[in-house]
């Protein structure tokens, strides 16, 4: 469909939804929603109405630890089962993460750094929040960068056993740590966002 307008198309703002049901599928661990609803078109009117699935795991928190003066990145690896699923190889490089459950996001990414990794994180720079599967996933995932003292070849085990947790945690040179991403080595979405925003950072570059 060809909309004819004087307005520019980026000016238009559709905000309206109504919801006609929602249903509880799965109410586990992670929780499965069936809404039944109609939005608002950019055209103008009310669109068809339409059920839509909606996966939620609630909110999560990312970061990147790294060392201004030297490059040197912080990343994990541990096993998933998804991704072992999708493509036969579970253990993904990843930043260190956990799930808000309520909490503020800083409070959350510094626990989470002392028990996967055994930092002590002070400074933190917010980089983006993003929606990382917004076609099927609530989730918002709060992405930052930190700021520490890093020694090269650094590299511990990480994590708690009482959630099952076996992590990796290595230090890389950033232009390594690139290098793998550019070579599919690192695939997850928050290394990606962070490892980009590093290097523009790096280059002098606000965003």
């Amino acid at each position: 469909m060809v909309v004819k307008s004087e307005k520019n198309l980026k000016e238009l703002s559709p905000s309206r939804v109504e919801v006609l049901n929602r249903e509880r599928l799965l109410d586990d661990f992670f929780k499965v929603d069936r809404y039944t609803l109609q939005y608002e078109l950019f055209g103008g009117g009310m669109g068809p109405v339409m059920k839509r699935l909606v996966f939620e795991r609630g909110d999560a928190v990312a970061v990147l630890p790294y060392d201004p003066e030297t490059g040197m990145v912080v990343l994990i690896k541990q096993f998933r089962c998804p991704a072992y699923v999708r493509e036969g190889d579970g253990w993904l490089w990843e930043t260190i993460a956990g799930m808000l459950d309520g909490q503020q996001p800083e409070d959350v990414v510094r626990r989470e750094a002392m028990e996967e990794a055994h930092l002590t994180l002070d400074e933190l720079e917010y980089v983006a929040t993003v929606f990382p599967s917004g076609g099927a996933c609530s989730e918002r995932l709060f992405v930052y960068l930190a700021p520490i003292s890093i020694e090269s070849g650094w590299q511990c085990l990480g994590g708690l056993e009482s959630e099952s947790e076996d992590i990796l945690v290595c230090s890389f040179p950033l232009d390594e740590a690139v290098r793998m991403m550019r070579e599919g080595q690192m695939k997850t979405a928050t290394v990606v966002i962070a490892l980009q925003h590093l290097l523009l950072k790096r280059a002098g570059i606000s965003c």
